[in-house]
């Protein structure tokens, strides 16, 4: 059994069998959509769903997820968003309202209940949130700006199913209502700005390029698009100017002079800025109580991450086609740190390993001066014990599985040193426990310094 260690606790992990399938060879009899993305596969972070165009996200792959949320949740703090949870169910007569019922066509899954009414699985929520200001906040100038947020599943019924663009997604979608459009500019850059810093600390190749606005509407759009020759969009990148737009911009390059160098690169979409100005907030009457004690129409927002294209675009970024496995942003690979034994007699090796873990665990998940832990939870410590796999087998899923830092319990543990290794390239150091532990501590606060998500001076 592998083991997830908590203070004092030690809790049974995933069981043995969905962490071997990891090792497994990718198999011909799954899906051709997962093929685009093989570490996600062969690193058992994800698995095909019961319904066609569906994921199942597996122990790895949800861990990875649970500290990307961290991550975005952080920086939406940081521009002054609060979290909501808006229904999945969308009344059919608000999409009918703002045309949208129609617009979206077949991508749109319709839903029937015993009454006869139809409601639609959301595929976005503009509708939701500018129906749910209109009907109950009714805010003065004074509220402004008002900026929600959510992370949930959204649902389109894509004809083309694959691993990039599922039926079923996890997304964030954040919703900002200002006074006038140069006050929802300042939002459009202060979240674009958080957009950027989140992309950086996944160790993204990304863009930030001009998008159509297409179903969405409104002024302005932004797109963030992570280069990958598995991506089904196309962008054009100007080396010599800096602009960068999709292809669906044509018209863009003409913006470009005959000089200008333009390369053409596939892409993965994975967030999205709309700068909507009162399309919605009219036909719902989210309005706010002006200086001069009128109703006036607040200028929209909004903006969206692709969870689960992220999660793809990190595997797409990272996997080593040399190695054969995952080089994770260290901040975010499933487990931090792997603690495992090594050598003869194994029982004893174990003991030695698990008491290794255990220390690491109550020393780097203390809180420190600043209030933060070393490590997010005790849980991103991993302690193998399967005694019945060979040695070699589980170094090789230690470095399939990604962790940053393997400890290891061999010969020299018996006069108290443990190997620790830097993964991927295998450095390795000699250290008695606490020396262990002071190392680690050192790299793992070094490894979790992502960008700030101080809030903006002038919100």
């Amino acid at each position: 059994m592998v083991r997830v260690v908590f203070p004092d606790v030690e809790l049974s992990a995933p069981p043995v069998a969905v962490l071997q399938l990891s090792c497994n060879p990718l198999s011909s009899s799954y899906p051709a959509f997962f093929m685009n993305s093989v570490g996600l596969f062969r690193g058992g972070l994800v698995r095909p769903g019961s319904s066609p165009g569906t994921v199942a996200m597996m122990p790895l792959g949800q861990r990875v997820v649970d500290k990307v949320m961290c991550l975005i949740e952080a920086q939406m703090s940081g521009v002054n968003a609060h979290k909501i949870n808006l229904p999945i169910l969308t009344a059919d007569s608000i999409m009918q309202e703002s045309g949208r019922w129609d617009e979206f066509g077949n991508s749109l899954f319709r839903v029937k209940d015993h009454s006869g009414r139809f409601s639609c699985l959301g595929p976005t929520h503009e509708e939701a949130i500018s129906n749910l200001v209109g009907c109950n906040a009714k805010p003065s100038y004074h509220d402004l700006p008002i900026r929600m947020y959510q992370i949930g599943a959204k649902f389109r019924d894509e004809s083309h199913t694959g691993l990039l663009r599922t039926r079923e997604f996890l997304m964030k979608d954040l919703y900002c209502f200002d006074i006038n459009t140069a006050k929802a500019e300042v939002t459009f850059g202060q979240v674009c700005d958080a957009y950027n810093r989140i992309f950086r600390a996944l160790e993204l190749p990304f863009r930030q390029v001009d998008g159509d606005v297409g179903l969405m509407g409104g002024q302005l759009s932004s797109e963030f698009q992570s280069i990958s020759e598995a991506g089904q969009d196309t962008v054009f990148l100007c080396s010599t100017c800096g602009k960068a737009w999709n292809s669906e911009m044509a018209d863009s390059q003409g913006h470009c002079s005959d000089e200008c160098q333009i390369e053409e690169k596939k892409t993965i979409e994975i967030g999205h800025a709309f700068l909507l100005g009162d399309r919605y907030s009219k036909q719902f009457n989210a309005v706010y109580t002006s200086p001069e004690d009128t109703q006036e129409p607040c200028v929209m927002s909004c903006y969206g991450i692709g969870i689960s294209r992220v999660l793809a675009a990190i595997i797409e970024a990272h996997w080593s086609d040399e190695k054969n496995y995952l080089v994770w942003p260290k901040a975010f690979a499933p487990h931090s740190i792997s603690v495992l034994s090594l050598g003869k007699p194994r029982e004893e090796r174990l003991e030695k390993a698990r008491s290794v873990a255990e220390t690491l665990c109550r020393s780097l998940c203390t809180a420190t001066s600043s209030g933060h832990s070393h490590l997010q939870c005790g849980s991103d410590i991993l302690l193998d014990d399967r005694l019945w796999w060979p040695d070699g087998m589980r170094l090789k899923e230690a470095e399939l599985l990604g962790s940053p830092y393997l400890v290891v319990a061999g010969k020299k543990s018996n006069e108290g040193l443990y190997e620790l290794q830097h993964q991927p390239s295998r450095e390795r150091e000699l250290h008695s426990l606490d020396a262990l532990v002071e190392r680690l501590r050192e790299l793992l606060a070094k490894d979790q310094e992502l960008p700030p998500a101080t809030a903006p001076a002038d919100l």
